[in-house]
């Protein structure tokens, strides 16, 4: 479990908007650190953008309510990959937390 998923959670850690987030620990953590643990990555808030090709090209625009209309389609398709990153890691936590042995 600790080799697995602290390798996991370490590669995902680089995405963190804080420095130096917690590490999954090991065996004998105490209930105190491992709490914390999980609490931060509950939380967690990545600095990672999710770029992809914008479905409307703004420069193809008739006028600015078309291109605002644009702006605002495209800006959902982002929200979306992110919302999926947000469930994507909150599923692995669960996951973790549900086989850590210290839990």
């Amino acid at each position: 479990f600790f080799d697995v998923f602290g390798a996991a959670f370490k590669r995902q850690s680089r995405f963190s908007e804080k420095r130096n987030p917690p590490q999954l620990g090991g065996p004998d953590d105490d209930e105190e650190s491992v709490k914390k643990f999980y609490d931060f990555w509950y939380g967690f808030k990545s600095w990672r953008e999710f770029p992809h090709e914008d479905e409307w090209d703004l420069a193809e625009a008739e006028c600015r309510e078309d291109r605002r209309w644009m702006e605002r389609n495209n800006a959902k398709m982002r929200e979306k990959g992110k919302k999926y990153e947000r469930e994507r890691i909150r599923d692995f936590v669960e996951r973790a937390e549900a086989i850590d042995p210290r839990m």
